[in-house]
Formats: C-alpha cells, sequence, structure tokens
C-alpha cells in the first residue's frame, strides 16, 4: 500500500475558500444512474466540498479523508459524518454504499487496492464516479501564460500522481460496467486576481516550490505578468471543464 502523505494540512482552509465550487448539473448527471439514496461514500472528501451536495439528495453521506485538518475545515451538515482514513483500507461493511464520488483526489490513491475496496462497498447496482478538473481557460493570452506557469516554472514540482489527474483517469484499475457518452459539465466562476492567487496557493506542486525556495514566491511574480491583461481589480470568468468518469456495479 501506498504511504500516507498529508499535502494538504498546511493549505486546509485556503484550499476551502478559493478552490471552486462544483456545479449542480454535475451531480444530477451521476444521479441519473443510481437506483436509492440511503447512503453513499466520498472518498478523499477534503473540506466537503462534494459532500455538500451528496447531502441534499442521501439520507446518510460519509466522507472519509486522510487529512484531520482538511475534516476540521469541512462543511457541517446534520446527515454527513466525517470519518480520519484512508480510502483503500475501511471498516464499512460489504456492499453498504448506493453510490462512492471521488472528487478531484483519486490520484493520490493506491489505486489497485482502492478499486477493489470499492466494490466490496458497493451495492449491486450501485455507481461509482470519479471526476475531476485540470487547467482553467480564461482567454488565449491569458491560457497561454497560465500554461507556461503550470508547466515551465512550476512544472517539475508536481507530483508524480499528477498525470493520472491529467490523463482524466482513463487507465485507472476500474472493475465496474462503464457508462459511455457521459454528458460534459463545465464548472465557471467569476475570479479576479486575488482569487486566482488563492486558488493557485492551493496547487501541491506551489507549496513544494515554496519549500525549497522560501524567499520566492512564483504566483506573485505571475500577477505581475497578468494584472496589465486580466486588469486590477476586474472580474473575469474562469471555466474549467469537468471530466466524469461513471462506473456501475453489476451482479
Amino acid at each position: 500500500m501506498k504511504q500516507v502523505i498529508d499535502r494538504f494540512t498546511t493549505t486546509s482552509s485556503t484550499y476551502k475558500k478559493f478552490r471552486p465550487k462544483y456545479p449542480e448539473a454535475l451531480f444530477d448527471t451521476i444521479y441519473k444512474y443510481i437506483k436509492d439514496t440511503s447512503a453513499t461514500l466520498d472518498c478523499g472528501t477534503g473540506n466537503g466540498q462534494a459532500a455538500r451536495y451528496l447531502a441534499k439528495k442521501f439520507d446518510h453521506v460519509i466522507g472519509i479523508d486522510i487529512s484531520k485538518n482538511q475534516i476540521n475545515n469541512a462543511v457541517s451538515e446534520k446527515n454527513i459524518w466525517y470519518i480520519e482514513s484512508r480510502a483503500e483500507k475501511t471498516k464499512f461493511k460489504d456492499e453498504y454504499f448506493d453510490l462512492i464520488t471521488i472528487a478531484q483526489a483519486a490520484h493520490w490513491f493506491d489505486l489497485e487496492l482502492f478499486n477493489n475496496e470499492a466494490h466490496r462497498l458497493l451495492k449491486t447496482d450501485g455507481v461509482i464516479a470519479y471526476f475531476g478538473y485540470n487547467l482553467f481557460k480564461v482567454n488565449n493570452e491569458i491560457d497561454e501564460m497560465i500554461r507556461y506557469f503550470y508547466y515551465e516554472v512550476i512544472g517539475p514540482y508536481w507530483d508524480k500522481e499528477r498525470k493520472i489527474l491529467e490523463n482524466e483517469y482513463k487507465d485507472i484499475p476500474f472493475s465496474f460496467t462503464e457508462v459511455k457518452e457521459v454528458s460534459d459539465v463545465d464548472m465557471i466562476v467569476k475570479w479576479d486576481l486575488e482569487q486566482l492567487y488563492g486558488y493557485l496557493h492551493t496547487w501541491t506542486s506551489v507549496q513544494t516550490f515554496l519549500k525549497s525556495n522560501p524567499t520566492v514566491d512564483p504566483v506573485a511574480d505571475l500577477m505581475k505578468k497578468l494584472t496589465p491583461i486580466w486588469g486590477e481589480k476586474e472580474k473575469r470568468e474562469v471555466v474549467f471543464p469537468v471530466f466524469l468518469k461513471i462506473g456501475i456495479k453489476e451482479e
């Protein structure tokens, strides 16, 4: 089993404040395939960004994460229970959940072990949904600057697991019947540069860069270059294309 590394303890409050919120349409797409709404498990729940939506639909929502700080900063609802646990080995009963979700987190898991555990936990006809997002889009000029920052400035500081996310979880172990032709969904926000600055500081690569270069803030340098183009106080539409991989456990 992969070593447990908590990468988000130092950024848990920033993560909650600056990470974009998933659109309702994403969950509506997932709900088309569920048979029951008794219990759902959100793996790598972080601060409960997905769990808060699931709580509107399911009687019982359990969010698990290895980061105690993330859980301490998580969204609170009367039907959400948070547990500090890794996703690959849990103490839940066999075939307990109607839905398992993994939002922007699966690349940190031991994916072979997690696939087996998810298969154990899901009811027959239960649904598993992996989803996440990669680089956002604003316009051609800004997008080019962000890509350069992503690949050239902080590129060497990304964990190797990032490649799994960039590939949209296409090649992960998946012992479920995959739903084809899932509708694409965009996550759209209106941000100024302050919000963009905060969001970029939630990237693990930026945090790793800062640990190695504590006197240099690469995001601040990027903001100086972006300001004349973006506008110092202007809010712009930022689009995150969301990918979604859905599977059903069959008998």
